[in-house]
């Protein structure tokens, strides 16, 4: 994707995020709302929603040593490399920005100006920002994490694979698209992004809420859940994913995954319907802390691109113009929510390496694992050691084509999908060399107890 404009938002300068509590079925839900900002609260074209993993927390990005970070942590260096952090700004605003570090908090009590600026902004801040213009079209994020993880606590654990377990996590999501829809006008529709664990409560969400209140689905490293068990409860994955009707969704997974086999999500997108994307991070892994530009890059364009959508849609009122053409006004993109698309992306990032001194110093050290100090203490939490040793040794990892990389590698998304002249067999034989890296699985073979990410 070109880069929309060469200024950016400076993370430090915007006291972006407002920490909020939803009310479930199964207690509060701690939140981080991203609303927009400036000459972009006149239009918002959707609310996405970000849930993470088993743990809760910032979901993925951060270092893998940090996983679970409490939401309540996320202005602290340990939350450096959120990709939630970083969606919630940048959709919010329609700014890139070029910092993974954390936003600072604002704090309550500190009301808004006319503008949607915290007042103890300065002047030249909001008049820097306001003079950009409206950069592209503006989403209200939801940064979530789980009712029964607020104040750091750990859940589901050995609950991961039980059906109240999942149900619970679907209620905390339900209930998130509900607010933004409460809040911001019934004819908002929802995107709904999930990580891990957060990918099958998304997709038992999306069948609830309904395919006309869905903007978008996206898993990321999402696992599975599946059989008689869980289809009772109509919270089999596989079953949510084709009750699906012409909804934009997106696959995101790292080749290399050792927490949910990628096979789970190449399933998937082969059994959907369009419009679909996958998107391969060769070599990547569970959290993408090691290549978090190629994890995030097609998340982002992905976004965006549903975000123009859904504005042209609000724009036009619902009436399809595809034989008139857009409005005059109509943003540009939008070719991932048509059709079927492949990106396989290459791994390039940072790989932190830490030192063995600072990693059994830290390990000797008891440092609490929540938000006030409450709860348990973890003795390998490893927070300030690994912290300060992150960011002073850093290596760059560049992956080279060899003869497992496929088709297309770093060419960016390769429309699969079949056309007038290029029929349904030669479209599929196209997606599979696409997806060579990643290779289909039954339901058989992903009942292995050696497979990691399904259960029944």
């Amino acid at each position: 994707r070109a880069p929309s404009s060469a200024s950016t938002i400076d993370m430090d300068r915007y006291a972006l995020g407002v920490d909020i509590v939803i009310r479930s079925k199964t207690g509060d839900v701690p939140a981080v709302e991203y609303a927009p900002i400036g000459a972009m609260r006149d239009e918002i074209a959707c609310a996405v929603i970000c849930a993470p993993g088993s743990s809760g927390g910032c979901g993925p990005g951060i270092a893998q040593a940090f996983r679970g970070l409490p939401l309540e942590r996320r202005c602290s260096a340990a939350a450096h490399g959120s990709f939630y952090a970083r969606l919630g700004i940048e959709l919010s605003t329609g700014e890139d920005l070029d910092s993974w570090n954390p936003p600072k908090r604002r704090f309550e009590g500190v009301e808004n100006d006319e503008n949607g600026f915290p007042e103890n902004h300065s002047v030249d801040s909001k008049e820097k920002f306001l003079s950009r213009g409206r950069r592209r079209p503006g989403a209200v994020c939801l940064q979530m994490t789980w009712s029964k993880c607020a104040g750091g606590r750990k859940w589901p654990g050995k609950r991961l694979k039980r059906v109240d377990a999942l149900s619970a996590a679907v209620d905390d999501v339900v209930s998130c698209a509900l607010y933004v829809r409460q809040k911001y006008g019934d004819g908002l529709r929802v995107v709904l992004v999930g990580f891990s664990f957060g990918g099958p409560a998304c997709w038992a969400a999306a069948k609830r809420l309904g395919s006309e209140r869905l903007a978008a689905v996206v898993s990321v490293a999402g696992s599975a859940r599946g059989g008689e068990r869980f289809a009772k409860f109509d919270l089999d994955t596989e079953g949510c994913v084709k009750a699906l009707d012409a909804v934009p969704r997106l696959w995101l997974h790292g080749t290399k995954d050792e927490n949910v086999v990628p096979a789970i999500s190449r399933r998937h997108f082969d059994l959907a319907a369009e419009p679909k994307a996958v998107a391969w991070v060769v070599n990547g892994t569970h959290h993408f802390d090691h290549a978090r530009a190629a994890g995030y890059e097609p998340l982002r364009e992905f976004l965006v691109q549903v975000c123009q959508m859904e504005c042209n849609r609000r724009r036009a009122g619902d009436v399809p113009y595809a034989l008139d053409g857009p409005p005059p006004n109509a943003h540009p993109g939008g070719f991932l929510t048509k059709r079927s698309h492949v990106l396989v992306m290459p791994m390039s990032g940072k790989c932190s390496v830490i030192e063995s001194h600072q990693r059994n110093a830290a390990s000797r050290r008891r440092v609490v694992n929540t938000a006030d100090g409450s709860l348990a203490t973890k003795t390998t939490a490893m927070f300030r050691g690994m912290a300060k040793a992150q960011a002073r040794e850093e290596h760059p990892i560049i992956v080279q084509p060899g003869p497992d990389i496929p088709e297309g590698y770093g060419a960016g998304w390769v429309d699969v999908a079949a056309s007038d002249d290029l029929d349904e067999v030669r479209a599929e034989a196209k997606a599979a060399s696409m997806n060579r890296c990643v290779k289909p699985a039954t339901l058989e073979t992903l009942r292995k107890p050696e497979i990691k990410g399904y259960s029944e």
